[in-house]
């Protein structure tokens, strides 16, 4: 599919909007991303995790969970996740820069306007009706509780779905609806 020049300015409007909102987001991290971690669960064992895979598939793939982590155990990395798809996405920047702190932040950017992107494509393509329209924003508390909401979804091909969050348990519920 050949992309006019009207589209190609907009979609690079787009994404130079998503990193502006990706910098400020992080910021200071952003300011200095070879130096300063992400903090995303266990940011140091991913970065390590993420480092290690980069490594290994050069040095030893048939090897790649024999980490040097948890000395004497063999295959210590299956102990925890994998992160092959972060791992695939720093490794060029790990093996350019040797740092594996910039490489870690790098995939959780490239991760984050993947979704961006993502959600913005799913977003266009789906129509949201609900009843009454207030309820579209449903509150989650602490306790479980929530607003509670239902919702008509409305996707590509006309297929409809409808939501319901439960105001006392919070669970949210789908049925996808003939039409």
């Amino acid at each position: 599919m050949a992309l006019s020049r009207g589209s190609r300015g907009r979609r690079a409007l787009i994404l130079v909007s998503y990193l502006a909102l990706l910098v400020a987001s992080y910021y200071p991290i952003s300011t200095e991303p070879w130096g300063h971690v992400t903090f995303i669960g266990d940011s140091l064992e991913s970065a390590y995790i993420v480092a290690w895979n980069a490594h290994q598939v050069l040095a030893d793939p048939w090897h790649l969970y024999d980490a040097n982590i948890l000395f004497p155990q063999a295959r210590a990395l299956a102990f925890t996740d994998h992160r092959f798809l972060p791992s695939a996405l720093a490794a060029p920047v790990l093996w350019i820069s040797g740092n594996p702190i910039l490489a870690f932040n790098a995939a959780v950017a490239i991760g984050l306007l993947l979704a961006a992107f993502g959600a913005r494509r799913l977003a266009l393509g789906v129509r949201v009706l609900a009843d009454p329209p207030t309820s579209r924003t449903v509150t989650f508390l602490p306790q479980g509780l929530s607003s509670g909401a239902h919702l008509l979804v409305e996707g590509p091909g006309r297929r409809a779905y409808l939501v319901t969050v439960d105001p006392l348990t919070g669970r949210v519920a789908t049925r996808r609806l003939d039409t």
